[in-house]
């Protein structure tokens, strides 16, 4: 489990786009970090950070 505090700002905002969708603001959250986890850049993150130990 994963608990995160937005800004309220980051809060309506992600609200108003997960409310256009139809789809609650957590599966909102979640589609947007699994689609950052699966980009080149986290990838390339992974890698570097993975290096170190």
């Amino acid at each position: 489990m994963l608990s995160i505090t937005l800004s309220e700002k980051a809060y309506e905002d992600y609200r108003k786009i997960a409310a256009w969708k139809k789809i609650p603001v957590g599966t909102l959250v979640r589609q947007i970090l699994e689609r950052e986890h699966e980009s080149q850049d986290f990838g390339e993150l992974l890698k570097r950070a993975t290096d170190i130990d």
